[in-house]
């Protein structure tokens, strides 16, 4: 299902802003939020919480961003409160035993859709360097493929390349 994220369009087609969802956390979350007597470690709880708050089947009231985003706060606030390092605390969460193994890197390598300002029908294009036997191999895999896919974009497209091609531009 698609999740609504609110985003503020204003007169300049160019400025996007999140000061609506923004709003919606200090306004409406926070205070419903610290009403609920729910404690950070209560992850799950919250999150239901929140999804309920909203009361829609896409978060389109309160906004996927801001839901997201008191989310990912709670799960740094419970790590916190617990005294242990974040990947622990949702390695717990989720039932994971020790020992612990990051996941492979994804990369977004190509960006499409409405944000990108390009035709290209798909919003990001992502890399996972899945054959890597450990997680700084994947990085190298992944940060040399970005680069070389870079040039050969720019080589091919010149300087329409540059608006497919990388985040860093």
């Amino acid at each position: 299902m698609l999740q609504v994220e609110l985003i503020n369009h204003t007169n300049c087609d160019r400025v996007q802003g999140v000061s609506k969802a923004v709003n919606n956390v200090n306004d409406i979350i926070a205070p419903e939020l610290i009403k609920s007597e729910l404690t950070v470690t209560q992850q799950k709880d919250i999150d239901d919480f929140l999804i309920k708050l909203d009361g829609t089947s896409n978060k389109g009231k309160l906004g996927a961003n801001a839901i997201l985003g008191v989310s990912i706060a709670v799960a740094e606030a419970g790590a916190g409160e617990k005294g242990v390092p974040l990947y622990q605390h949702l390695a717990e969460l989720s039932g994971v035993k020790p020992p612990y193994v990051l996941p492979t890197p994804a990369f977004n390598v190509i960006n499409g859709g409405s944000h990108a300002g390009n035709k290209l029908a798909f919003q990001e294009f992502m890399l996972l360097p899945t054959g890597a036997t450990t997680f700084t191999e994947a990085l190298k895999i992944g940060t040399e493929t970005y680069h070389t896919l870079k040039k050969v974009i720019s080589a091919k497209y010149g300087i329409d390349g540059k608006l497919i091609s990388c985040q860093d531009h």
